[in-house]
This record gives structure tokens, sequence and C-alpha cells, in this order.
């Protein structure tokens, strides 16, 4: 008997490399839902939260927007990924999105689609003193006024 060797050849192909993962960041706004209603020309306070598998927080860029108008600069999240902005909203901004990237161009972004409600300016009217009347500079005036919103 004679005995058969038989051997096997692994090879690799050195043109690929090696392959490189980015699993892509996420983003949640957390503070508003679709459909949620709030008023144009008032502050409003957003909040949302990112994260990213393999990149750590401080490694994470956040921006928000409303439409393609940019409405807070970009900023890193807190420890926790909290990431927050104060901004006003004009009648049609009505889509709001968080965005988030990491170092290696990564994205990810959550959208709220608002609805935003035009205000009006609280009026005031002056019932007294009455402008006919006679004042002095050196005695006390009492005004009574109206005021409604």
């Amino acid at each position: 008997m004679f005995g058969l060797s038989i051997l096997f050849f692994v090879g690799c192909d050195s043109e690929k490399g090696v392959t490189v993962f980015n699993a892509q960041p996420e983003a949640t706004i957390t503070s508003h839902l679709d459909g949620d209603i709030v008023d144009a020309g008032v502050p409003i306070f957003f909040r949302g939260i990112v994260s990213d598998p393999n990149h750590s927080y401080d490694e994470l860029s956040a921006s928000w927007f409303a439409g393609s108008q940019e409405l807070c600069a970009p900023t890193q999240p807190e420890s926790d990924g909290v990431v927050q902005c104060e901004a006003v909203l004009g009648e049609q901004d009505n889509e709001i999105r968080l965005e988030v990237q990491d170092p290696v161009n990564g994205t990810g972004s959550a959208r709220a689609i608002l609805s935003v409600v035009p205000t009006e300016p609280p009026e005031g009217v002056i019932l007294e003193p009455i402008g006919t009347m006679r004042y002095y500079s050196d005695q006390k005036i009492t005004f009574i006024a109206r005021l409604s919103d």
C-alpha cells in the first residue's frame, strides 16, 4: 500500500487588503413627535439622543436643522448622548432634523414634522390716565391698562 498525500493550498487575494467597517451613527428626537403643535416666533427647546456603536460620544458631532437652515451650530453630545438646541421657528419651518456625524463621515439623522402655528403679538390699551387731563411731574399718576394675548 502506498500513501497518498493531498495538499490543500489556501491563498489570499492580496489585492483586496483589509476592509474596515464603520457602523452608521444613530439619532433620535426625544422632545417632539410628528404632528406636535408649536408656536412660530417663540423659542423652542429641542432635545435628542445620538449614538454610534464604534465611536465614543466625544467623537461625534450633532446639528439641528429646519429644512436646509441650520438652527444650532454643530455640538458634541453630552456624556450620555444627549444633544439640545433652543431655536425660533418661522411658520414655514415644519420639518426639524437632527443629524449626527462620526469622525469618518458616517452620518445618521432623525426628523419630526411639526405643525407650526402663527402667533399674534400681545395687545395693550391704556385706559387711564386720559390724555385730555393735565398731569404734573411731581405727582404720582395711576395707570390702568387692558392687556391680552
